[in-house]
């Protein structure tokens, strides 16, 4: 759902805040793959997707990149170019490709898109920037109340 720069994301079966996208590689650059990643803030980078998922959409391949896992485990991840489709917009990134078969959303993919994330007990809601420094600048420039 999107109305007036909010987006609503959503918890999985396991309760892991999510959000839905569509992804396009070189084969498919106008019918995407809709799918749902797991919104990882300990993961810094764009995005994770499947082995399978990369060679679905004819990701090109952008080189080798070293990680460490939360559990201190360094690993070697191929990268490829994946366009993302989300809140009506197209943002290009680097991917990393994964054995697993569970996308992640990193925090560079929020920055990409510039939205915010809030996380409470019911919702996930994506909210972009602006309408939050819009709002900061209104509360900043309102004059202080009469004491």
């Amino acid at each position: 759902m999107t109305e007036s720069g909010f987006h609503l994301g959503k918890y999985d079966d396991k309760g892991s805040p999510c959000l839905s996208m569509t992804l396009f590689g070189m084969k498919n650059v106008k019918q995407g793959l809709t799918c749902t990643g797991l919104i990882d803030t300990g993961f810094s980078g764009f995005i994770q997707i499947p082995f399978d998922i990369a060679c679905a959409l004819g990701a090109p391949l952008h080189g080798i990149k070293s990680f460490t896992l939360a559990n201190g485990e360094p690993v070697n991840m191929i990268m490829a170019l994946v366009q993302s489709e989300f809140a009506g917009k197209k943002k290009i990134g680097v991917a990393s490709i994964s054995p697993s078969d569970e996308i992640l959303v990193g925090m560079e993919f929020l920055r990409i898109f510039s939205v915010d994330l809030l996380v409470s007990r019911e919702y996930v809601s994506l909210l972009d920037e602006k309408l939050i420094k819009d709002r900061i600048q209104e509360l900043e420039d309102r004059p202080p109340p009469d004491s």
